[in-house]
């Protein structure tokens, strides 16, 4: 409930890198002021041995703040929401999208695979509630994946990836 001792707070931040950027002007979410929960610069797409963070050109940090008094002058509690998408590709954005997990857990690191089925989805969530859940959209699953995403019922809509679309465009 929203009142004078409550605070809502919502924000949303995007930016995208048009020319090819050396990795320290790159994009990279977590600290604070940016993503909590992860150290600074702790999210970011990743290569080599050692996994190092590589950065991205393109970044989506939303989030939501809801403070409120829980016994008056005695306590104070916050909750909050924050979200984002360090990948531009169409599969691991929407495997993340789906379950909360980074691509590189739900095993989607490009286009064309599969949710590893041990990561529950939103449909599932939603489903075990009760509630019908449908997909209808854009998702580059392989040719031989079910005409069922799991929790979810499918609307018809086009095959495949289209005329005009990339390849594999991050890994």
């Amino acid at each position: 409930m929203l009142d004078r001792k409550s605070v809502l707070a919502m924000r949303a931040d995007t930016a995208y890198i048009v020319a090819d950027a050396p990795v320290f002007e790159r994009y990279y979410a977590g600290g604070f002021g940016s993503l909590r929960g992860f150290r600074f610069r702790g999210v970011s797409p990743r290569s080599g041995i050692k996994e190092q963070p590589i950065g991205g050109n393109w970044i989506l940090l939303t989030g939501g703040e809801y403070s409120f008094p829980l016994y008056a002058k005695t306590f104070r509690g916050v909750t909050f929401l924050e979200s984002h998408s360090t990948n531009p590709v169409c599969s691991p954005a929407r495997s993340s999208l789906f379950t909360g997990r980074m691509p590189v857990e739900t095993g989607v690191i490009q286009n064309n695979l599969p949710i590893h089925p041990s990561c529950p989805n939103t449909g599932q969530w939603l489903a075990r509630a009760g509630y019908e859940s449908y997909y209808c959209g854009k998702w580059h699953l392989p040719a031989g994946y079910p005409t069922q995403i799991q929790g979810f019922t499918i609307l018809p809509a086009g095959k495949g990836q289209g005329d005009l679309v990339d390849g594999v465009v991050s890994r």
